[in-house]
């Protein structure tokens, strides 16, 4: 009874510490092998955002090796025409994802080429898109294309196809690679673009990547863009 007593007028954290700080007191070697104490610097990098894991890796120089030498050159030969890949998901999203896909623990991604027409330039935040128009299945398609600077998701990642989780230690490493890998894409084919309303009805060649979350609502991550 005095122990439930004591486990009602303490939460169970304030127990598990508690009792940590009576094993270290006590000096009972055994208890390390139930508890882990963090260091309040370590605790602060973990809720802020930061990870004590993810000392020692270097996200631009696992790009670095890999830019030039595969992911150029991947996204070049893997692309598929946009057109052949619509219509391909429009008749089955299950083999068109088999064939031309890549799937890493979510949806499927895609490496594609296309040209459209600009019908919307969007630049209100700094998660700039470009609303543009392309032919495929029979009709105009309606396509959404990150500008930047800030471009999310993790498609060009997902699409090169070579790159996995089981090579890094954590999910934060993952992560960081595909940051980089939007900010190279950038780097390369958008930055030095200036983009506003004059653009409107010039056609764009774009060759990149997209997450197949909704056909009807597709979002293409470039890594080549050229205005025409």
């Amino acid at each position: 009874m005095k122990q439930k007593k004591f486990l009602k007028f303490f939460p169970q954290p304030a127990v598990l510490v508690a009792l940590a700080l009576l094993a270290a007191s006590l000096g009972l070697p055994a208890c390390s092998a139930f508890f882990t104490v963090v260091p309040i610097s370590e605790e602060k990098q973990l809720t802020e955002g930061g990870s004590a894991t993810n000392k020692g890796f270097d996200k631009v120089a696992y790009v670095d090796k890999i830019w030039e030498s595969k992911v150029l050159p991947t996204a070049k030969d893997k692309a598929v025409d946009f057109a052949t890949l619509y219509t391909a998901l429009k008749l089955s999203q299950e083999e068109a994802s088999k064939k031309y896909g890549n799937k890493v623990g979510g949806p499927y991604n895609f490496m594609t080429k296309l040209e459209g027409k600009i019908t919307a330039v969007n630049t209100a935040s700094r998660a700039g898109t470009l609303t543009i128009e392309t032919q495929a299945g029979g009709g105009s398609v309606p396509l959404t294309v990150q500008i930047g600077p800030v471009i999310r998701g993790t498609s060009i990642r997902d699409g090169v196809g070579f790159i996995t989780f089981n090579e890094f230690v954590n999910q934060l490493q993952f992560a960081d690679v595909a940051d980089e890998l939007n900010t190279r894409a950038y780097n390369l084919s958008l930055k030095d673009k200036t983009f506003n309303d004059s653009l409107v009805g010039k056609t764009v060649a774009i060759t990149g990547a997209f997450t197949l979350d909704k056909l009807d609502k597709l979002v293409i991550t470039p890594i080549f863009f050229e205005i025409k």
